[in-house]
Parts: structure tokens; sequence; C-alpha cells
């Protein structure tokens, strides 16, 4: 067992290296241009053994971005884990209004923002080839759309940088080149982004259960009868006689750790089905039980509570993931169930369908349209909210858990009807014939929330309300102002 474990932990030091090497790989050094030199000069490649060499590494690509761009302190400051992934020089700033060019910019692609820096000549210089670069704008990657741009006679290599909920900026690429792969790497990075913030969360939510109940989920709390996670489910048992004491041995003791070992290999080899098994297996083991030798019983029960920790870890990633499937979700759902994390897997779920939905409507193109633009957004946004309730229904049966499933429903409806109204009813669009068709789109959609029981369409009328008064609208647009009340359908 012991050279086992060994060989899993240098393997998992050989996956760690791979890890660096490819992360590094990432990092592309800028885009060669006739117009200026690179910023943040790529150096060497060092061998990264850790992630100190790495976040150093990053502390000196700010370091000489702000040495390099006029105010770039101002908007981009010196945090753990931010770095440069690309550095565009050959763009163009373009008017939205005249359609001309407006002024030479130098991008900046950070792992988590976009950092446009213009170009302005040095009055001191006698050289006037020489610019200096002068922080502008910078955008944060979960505000912007960055949007391809047909191709038209006047129109070429253009990229509209759409910003959450009106704002729009345009740039020409000095090439399809550069205007390709700042699209993907832009996409790529916003992707990135969103799955580390759902993992955070997913880690913060199972640490805060965790300290909040004294790192003893399981165990303790079914050795020691304290309440806990699965205190409730015992209630039903108070009124049968209390089991004598056994008596926990060397032996037992030893066939503990044996176990504790196990544990360690199925967590690193994802083997969740048979931790659990052996998780309910300790927790019989280590029930109502005395040892001549008490420090070693608890130090015992300590091991297994970080085990236990440990394993709803593991399995609450796979959970937080936003591309995670059906049968995945339902296997999860019943480990975590199964180890006590109920609450927690409920709300690590609704948050990974969040995410998913945040990503999945970041992913649609606006280019003017925008009854063509709701139409698309209806249609995500109530086919994931379907598909979540039918995966819901699918993971969590107890009924009590519904009213958590009834509430996240109510926000992301909101959440839609807000973007719903950035759209339609801005100042640029406000027509009576858009306003209904994409009304009409939104409808429409709704209605396939029917078929896993929930009947929307009040709700959805409600958030809709156009709030300031418009004497040519029709009265189709015009909803009552008496309370609506959501109507949830039994299945």
């Amino acid at each position: 067992m012991l050279v086992l474990r060994g060989q899993l932990n240098e393997l998992r030091n050989v996956s760690d290296n791979l890890r660096d090497d490819s992360t590094e790989s990432i990092n592309i050094g800028p885009v060669t241009s006739v117009t200026s030199e690179p910023i943040v000069p790529r150096g060497r490649n060092p061998t990264l053994n850790n992630a100190t060499d790495m976040q150093s590494i990053w502390k000196a690509q700010i370091q000489e971005l702000w040495a390099g761009v006029e105010g770039a302190q101002n908007f981009v400051s010196l945090e753990p884990g931010r770095h440069i992934l690309r550095e565009c020089s050959n763009f163009i700033e373009i008017s939205f209004s005249t359609n001309k060019p407006k002024q030479s910019v130098h991008i900046f692609l950070l792992n988590d923002c976009l950092l446009i820096a213009s170009k302005k000549k040095r009055q001191a210089s006698k050289d006037t080839s020489k610019a200096k670069l002068v922080a502008d704008r910078c955008f944060s990657l979960e505000d912007i759309t960055l949007i391809d741009m047909k191709d038209t006679e006047e129109q070429v290599n253009f990229i509209k940088i759409l910003k959450h909920p009106t704002d729009q900026f345009i740039f020409q690429a000095g090439n399809a080149d550069e205007k390709k792969n700042l699209l993907n790497m832009t996409k790529r990075a916003t992707d990135e982004m969103m799955s580390v913030k759902a993992v955070k969360h997913a880690d913060s939510v199972i640490a805060a259960e965790s300290q909040q109940q004294q790192h003893t989920p399981l165990i303790r709390t079914l050795s020691r009868k304290k309440k806990g996670t699965m205190a409730q489910s015992l209630r039903s048992r108070k009124s049968v006689p209390k089991l004598p004491t056994k008596t926990f041995t060397m032996n037992d003791i030893r066939e503990m750790e044996n176990l504790a070992d196990e544990l360690d290999v199925h967590i690193a080899t994802r083997e969740f089905e048979q931790a659990v098994e052996n998780i309910e297996k300790a927790k019989n083991a280590l029930t109502n039980v005395s040892s001549p030798n008490p420090g070693k019983l608890d130090a015992i029960r300590a091991k297994m509570e970080d085990r236990v920790v440990r394993l709803s870890l593991a399995i609450s990633r796979d959970l937080s993931n936003p591309d995670v499937k059906k049968s995945h979700v339902q296997k999860c759902t019943r480990w975590l169930l199964r180890l006590g994390y109920g609450e927690q897997a409920r709300e690590l779920f609704l948050v990974a369908r969040t995410e998913n939905i945040r990503i999945r409507t970041k992913q649609l193109k606006f280019e003017g349209d925008i009854p063509h633009y709701i139409n698309e957004l209806s249609l995500v946004y109530f086919t994931l909210i379907k598909n979540t309730c039918d995966w819901y229904n699918s993971a969590f049966r107890d009924m009590r858990m519904a009213s958590g499933l009834v509430k996240w429903v109510q926000e992301e409806m909101e959440h839609y009807a807000s973007m719903f109204k950035r759209q339609v009813y801005s100042l640029h669009n406000r027509e009576d014939s858009t306003i209904q068709e994409c009304l009409r789109y939104a409808r429409e959609h709704c209605l396939m929330l029917r078929e896993v029981g929930l009947d929307l369409k009040f709700l959805l009328d409600n958030l809709l309300r156009f709030n300031k008064n418009k004497d040519d609208l029709s009265q189709d647009s015009r909803l009552e102002n008496s309370e609506m009340d959501t109507v949830i359908e039994e299945n």
C-alpha cells in the first residue's frame, strides 16, 4: 500500500509539471508589428517547478506593463494570478459614428481583462516615429463580448467590442491572423475565467460548511452524537434504545488506518463510489465505541474526517463544472447526499447551471437585429432552465429541497428580464413593432417550461412590464399593474 501511495504521489508531481508547461505555452508572445515594439518582453523560458516561479514571472509582466504604458497602473492592479496572455500592437480604433480611423492603439489581453492603450507622439523626441502608450480604457472580460464583423469593401478585419448594456467600440486589425488570434484567445480566456470562478465558489462553500461543522460532517457527528449535517436524519431514531458501547481494540485501529490508506487511493484515482462505501463502513465502525487508548481513537476519527472533507471537495469540483453531464450530476449528488452534504450539493449544482447559462448567452452574437437576438437569447435561457429543472428533479427527490429550485428559477427569470430590457427598451430601438415581436418570442419560448411543471407566463409578463408611459405602445404591451403570482403545476 505504501509503495502504491508513493507511485501516486510521483504521478501527481509529473502531472503538475506537465500542467506548468502547458500554462507556459499559453503565454503567446506579442505580435510582431512595424508600428511598435512589444512592451512586455517574453524573456527566457525558465523551468517552472512550482507556483511561486510562475507568480514571480506574472508579477514582472505587470510591472513591465506599468513601465511601458502610462496610466496602466490605474486600470490594471497587481493581483495574484493576473498575467498577460497576448499583446497586439497593430490595431486601429474606428470611430463608431463616422466609420473612419480614429487612433492607433495597443491591445493587451490579460487573463481577466482587456486593456486598450492609445499611441501618442512624444513631443520632446525628435524622432516622430516613436510614440508613447497611454492607457485609454480597460474592460473586464465578464462585461464584454467580442464580435467578428463580416468583411466588406469598406470594412476589413473589423472587430466590435460590445460592453453591456449599450456601449460599442470598433477596432481594425492589421491582418486576418491578428483578428482571429485575438478573438480565439479572448474566448478561451473568458471561458477559463468563468470555470475558475465556479470552482472557487464550490471550494468556498464546502470549506465554509466544513469550518462551521468543525470538520465533523459525518464521522464525529455520529460517533459523539453532536448536532451536524446528519442530525435531522437521526430524529426518527430517538425512540430506539441506546446500543451498548463496543470496545475498539488495536486490531480495529489498524484496520481503520488501512481503510484510511485505501481512501487516499480511491480519492486519487477518482473511484468515488468505493470511497463513499469506505466512509460509510468507517461510520458504522466508529459508532458507539470506546477504547483503552482514547487518544489513538480520536486520531483515527480526525483522520477519517479529513478524508471526508477531501472526498467531498473532489466530488464538488466535478459537480461545479458548468459542462457536467446529467448522468454525472446524478452520481455526484447521490455521493454528496450519502456524505451528508445535501444542501451544498444543491447549491453547487445550481451555481454551475447559472455559470453555464452565462457562458452560453455570452456566446450569442448580436449584430444589430434585436428580434433575432432576443429569439436566440430566449431559446438558450428557457431551454437551459427547463433542463436544469429536469436534472434537479432527477437528482434531488426530496420534496423539501424543491424551494431552492423555485428560488433559483425566479432569480434566472429576473436576470433574463434585465437583459431583455437592456436590448429592447433602449432609446435606439423603442418601436412598437420591435417590442411586440420580442415579447412574442419571449412568451413562446417560456411555454416550454410547462414540460417540467412550471407555468411562468404571468411572472414573465410582470418582469417584462414597460414601466415608462408611452402613448404609441399598443394595448398588448401594457400589462396589468396588479400583483401576479407564479403558478407551479404539479407533475
